[in-house]
């Protein structure tokens, strides 16, 4: 009976998949050849290694061919800055006929903070913007999409990302659901989880501008953070990190992925006496830095966002009593404006304790997912027939 039934799931599948389906996908990379088959125009939009900009008066509109039966579509990309998104289906030379969609608006913070490139640093947003409403009535057989500037009033407008691609889809046929797309806040959490869960067992962790970092600080004195993410301090700015440590304790160590022109400063009582804490590191120069000029220190790696760890033991500064540690980190050059530099690619680790037992770093494993012996040869072509079906809903796929 079983594998009666499992010989009727694949015929079904097969019949499933031998039906018309109606759909069109269109996919390019953003400042790649492709993507030129696709604009209808381009004023001031410019490309660099992120996506394509678009500032004050500069957009870029899309062009995308839909089928008269078609009643379903979506554009699916990736943006940051101040992007403002419109959508048309009849004229695109005509500016009443444009509709926004989208508008992105600064944060509360960023409102606060008075920043003017808010919705830049902030983080990338992937969007997944419903058009169903421009199939219908289409006359023309095409829906325009325009991404510009949000505030034409500063220097940090629209900006389609290159990854990953930007992918339109129309449709007959209700389109599948797509699943929600992280934010990168989510992605950044989740990320900092993994790295906060690999530190070793008892020790203090966080990754900065996460919501693991804020229980350490102590006092940020004009700390920003930047596009890699990275917390930096520049000039006369500087952030003090507490850690709690016991009587007990005979060792101390910090370990943290830091790079540009920092300087480290550790004390055990009167975190508020700057002059008063111990100077334990001070970044160098080195050959790589030989033609930066005053921009030495970076130690990104080409291509990633990976800084080497330093290790310092602050085995010194325990007491004997229950306190506290405080580090601050600050800007070894004030003068220009390379200042030291936290990543976020790997996470801030504090440990202390009696040093009788090793600090060791849990590892984890893959076991990998094992079918249930109760599966045979032909449950499994069914289940491939299965996910088959969920990639047929496109049958024309334009990835030029």
């Amino acid at each position: 009976m079983k594998k009666l039934f499992s010989l009727l799931m694949v015929a079904a599948m097969m019949f499933a998949l031998a039906l018309p389906i109606f759909a069109a996908e269109y996919t390019f990379k953003v400042g790649s050849e492709d993507e030129q088959t696709y604009i209808y125009e381009e004023m001031g939009s410019t490309v660099n290694g992120e996506g394509r900009f678009n500032d004050g008066v500069g957009y870029v509109i899309y062009e995308f061919p839909i089928d008269k039966a078609d009643k379903y579509a979506r554009i699916v990309w990736k943006m940051k800055a101040q992007f403002e998104v419109s959508v048309n289906n009849t004229d695109p030379d005509k500016d009443e006929a444009w509709e926004v969609v989208v508008k992105n608006e600064p944060t509360e913070q960023e409102v606060a903070d008075g920043k003017a490139d808010w919705g830049y640093s902030v983080g990338n947003v992937t969007m997944q913007q419903n058009l169903d409403k421009w199939c219908k009535d289409n006359k023309s057989g095409k829906i325009w999409v325009r991404m510009a500037d949000a505030d034409v009033t500063n220097g940090w407008g629209g900006m389609v990302l290159n990854n990953p691609d930007v992918v339109f889809t129309s449709s007959a046929n209700p389109l599948p659901e797509l699943e929600k797309p992280k934010t990168d806040a989510e992605i950044a959490a989740e990320k900092a989880a993994a790295l906060i869960a690999a530190a070793p067992a008892g020790a203090k962790a966080f990754v900065i501008n996460t919501e693991s970092e804020k229980p350490f600080i102590y006092k940020d004195e004009g700390s920003k953070i930047d596009g890699h993410p990275a917390r930096y301090m520049d000039n006369a700015s500087y952030i003090i990190y507490a850690f709690d440590v016991k009587a007990a304790d005979k060792v101390a160590k910090l370990v943290m992925g830091i790079d540009n022109q920092y300087e480290i400063r550790v004390a055990n009582s009167d975190p508020d006496n700057i002059e008063g804490y111990e100077v334990v590191a001070v970044a160098e120069q080195n050959e790589a830095d030989a033609d930066r000029g005053d921009a030495w220190g970076n130690r990104y790696e080409e291509g990633s966002d990976v800084v080497p760890n330093i290790e310092l033991d602050l085995t010194k500064y325990l007491t004997g009593k229950d306190g506290k540690i405080y580090v601050y980190v600050g800007d070894c050059v004030p003068e220009n404006g390379w200042g030291g530099r936290i990543a976020s690619t790997s996470a801030v680790i504090f440990t202390s304790g009696d040093g009788s037992t090793p600090v060791t770093t849990p590892t984890t494993t893959d076991a990998g997912t094992k079918a249930p012996s109760t599966f045979d040869a032909v449950s499994v072509v069914a289940l491939v027939a299965v996910a088959a079906l969920g990639t047929a809903v496109v049958i024309k796929k334009k990835n030029h």
